[in-house]
C-alpha cells in the first residue's frame, strides 16, 4: 500500500508540474505583456513601468519568469491582487472560496442524496412518475447548459414571485443581511449544480445499482426473505462504493467549473467572479493563483479517491501495479 500511494504522489507531483507550466503561459498571454499597456497608460509614470519589469522578470526568459513564479506561490511571497486594492492574494482569495464553497458543498451533498434515491427507488420499486422524473433529470442536465437553465429560472422568478418582493437571484453570500437572505439567495445557484451533478451521475449509479441487486448475495438475501429495506440501506450502497467515488473526481472539477459559471449568471461573490474580475483588470498574480488553485484541488482529491478506492477493493490497487 505504501508503494501504491508513493507511486501515486509522484505522478499527481509530475501531474502537478506539467499543469503548471500551462497554466502559466495560458494566463500570461491572455492577460498580454503589462510592458505594452504601461507604454500606453496615461496616468502611469515610468517608476511603476519599471518597478513591474523587476516584480515579474519581465525582461527574462519564460522559464525564468515560470520558475520565479513558482518560489513565490512556494514561499507565499505573492504581489498584492491590484484588482482587489492590493490586498494579499492569499486573503482575498480563501475569502471568496468560502462563498463558492457555500455553493458547491450544499449542492454536492443534495445531489449525491437526490441521485441514491431515485437510482434506488427506480431499480427495487418502479414506478412510471419515478422513471419519468428520473430521465428527465437526466436529459435536462446534459441537453440544456448551466447558463440557460440559470436564466430560465430566474425569467420564471420575475414573473411569478417578483410580485411578492422575493427575489432570490440578488446573490449577497455571507455579506447577507440575515440567514433567510443568503438561503434566498443561494437557492438558485444551488440548484443549478444540483441538475448539473444528478444529470451526469444517475446513469452510472442506476447502472451500479442494477448490477448490485444481480449479485448472488443479494438475490440469495432476497430469497431467504431479508427486508427489502435492509438490503438496499446496508449491501447496496456498499456495492456502488466502487463507481459512486470512481464518479467523484469528474464531479469534483464539473462542480469547480460549473460554479465559475453559476457565479457569473446569479453575480454570486465568489472565487468566478473574482477570476473574472481579475482577468478583466489584467491583474496577472491573482489570475494565476486562482487558476492554478482548481488544478491543486483535482489533483489531490484524485489521489485521495485513488487510495480509497484501492482500499475498499485491493483488486483495484493489484490491477494498477
Amino acid at each position: 500500500m505504501f508503494f501504491y500511494v508513493l507511486k501515486r504522489l509522484v505522478i499527481g507531483s509530475l501531474t502537478l508540474v506539467v499543469a503548471s507550466v500551462i497554466v502559466f503561459a495560458s494566463v500570461t498571454s491572455a492577460n498580454g505583456d503589462p510592458r505594452d499597456r504601461l507604454a500606453t497608460c496615461i496616468d502611469c509614470d515610468q517608476s511603476a513601468y519599471d518597478d513591474d519589469v523587476e516584480t515579474f522578470r519581465l525582461d527574462e526568459p519564460f522559464v525564468v519568469q515560470y520558475l520565479d513564479w513558482v518560489k513565490r506561490i512556494g514561499t507565499g511571497n505573492l504581489e498584492p491582487a491590484s484588482s482587489q486594492g492590493d490586498q494579499p492574494v492569499i486573503e482575498v482569495t480563501f475569502a471568496r472560496l468560502v462563498n463558492t464553497l457555500w455553493l458547491v458543498a450544499p449542492a454536492w451533498v443534495m445531489a449525491t442524496l437526490l441521485t441514491m434515491y431515485l437510482s434506488l427507488t427506480s431499480v427495487s420499486n418502479p414506478t412510471k412518475v419515478r422513471s419519468a422524473l428520473s430521465r428527465l433529470l437526466g436529459i435536462w442536465g446534459l441537453a440544456v447548459p448551466a447558463f440557460l437553465t440559470g436564466l430560465m429560472l430566474q425569467t420564471a422568478v420575475v414573473l411569478v414571485a417578483d410580485r411578492w418582493g422575493f427575489k432570490p437571484f440578488r446573490s449577497q453570500g455571507l455579506k447577507a443581511e440575515s440567514p433567510v437572505a443568503f438561503i434566498s439567495s443561494a437557492v438558485l445557484p444551488v440548484t443549478i449544480l444540483v441538475l448539473m451533478l444528478v444529470s451526469r451521475r444517475y446513469a452510472v449509479i442506476r447502472t451500479a445499482v442494477e448490477a448490485a441487486f444481480k449479485e448472488p448475495h443479494i438475490e440469495a438475501a432476497i430469497a431467504r426473505g431479508v427486508p427489502r429495506r435492509q438490503i438496499i440501506t446496508r449491501h447496496i450502497p456498499r456495492l456502488v462504493s466502487g463507481p459512486f467515488l470512481a464518479g467523484t473526481l469528474s464531479e469534483i472539477s464539473l462542480l469547480l467549473g460549473g460554479a465559475v459559471v453559476v457565479e457569473i449568471v446569479f453575480a454570486w461573490p465568489g472565487v468566478g467572479q473574482l477570476l473574472l474580475s481579475s482577468l478583466r483588470s489584467s491583474d496577472i498574480e491573482l489570475s494565476l493563483f486562482l487558476a492554478i488553485v482548481p488544478v491543486v484541488v483535482v489533483l489531490l482529491s484524485g489521489i485521495l479517491i485513488d487510495v480509497a478506492q484501492a482500499i475498499i477493493d485491493p483488486r483495484i490497487r493489484e490491477w494498477r501495479k
